[in-house]
């Protein structure tokens, strides 16, 4: 069962940080299925932002994903995020799990970058020992992320993870 979570986080990985490696520049994209798929893990916490998604939306879904989402009331573990928020729960979540650091503020509104969406796929799928042995952020985790094939044709200096790419 574990195995079939870590496939399914792979996939939704690539789709969302590494869609350049499915783009195919000759045909048209029907990105419908994709968007299917999000819409039904986050319900009426969709992604529809074009501009970027931002690091709130991408550990909401990592944590629906994973079915690891708190219920109920979670710690103010950063100043920058109000209990109550849309958020709160997942980066709790996330938190509790590994697949972010403590820190003064987490940024819930600030774009992604493709680094960072590295660090916490790489989390998800239990690779950080061996992401931290290679030389932990951001090149641990990009090596652990290219051995796994999460990178094939993906532009890993993009400054944002786009909204566009993330349903292509």
């Amino acid at each position: 069962m574990k195995q079939k979570i870590y496939a399914v986080i792979l996939v939704l990985s690539m789709i969302l940080v590494f869609p350049n490696s499915m783009v195919n520049a000759e045909k048209p994209i029907d990105i419908t299925e994709e968007k299917a798929l999000i819409d039904a893990l986050l319900g009426e916490e969709a992604i529809y932002n074009e501009d970027a998604i931002t690091r709130g939306e991408y550990v909401l879904l990592m944590a629906k994903l994973t079915k690891t989402l708190f219920e109920g009331e979670t710690e103010n573990a950063f100043l920058d995020v109000e209990p109550n928020s849309r958020y709160s729960a997942a980066i709790s979540s996330a938190l509790s799990q590994g697949w972010i650091s403590r820190s003064e503020n987490f940024e819930p509104d600030r774009a992604i970058t493709p680094n960072e969406a590295i660090k916490i796929a790489v989390c998800v799928i239990g690779r950080e020992i061996e992401a931290n042995q290679k030389g932990g952020y951001p090149y641990g985790y990009l090596s652990v992320a290219i051995s796994q094939g999460m990178t094939k044709g993906w532009n890993t200096g993009a400054d944002t993870l786009s909204g566009e790419a993330f349903y292509k």
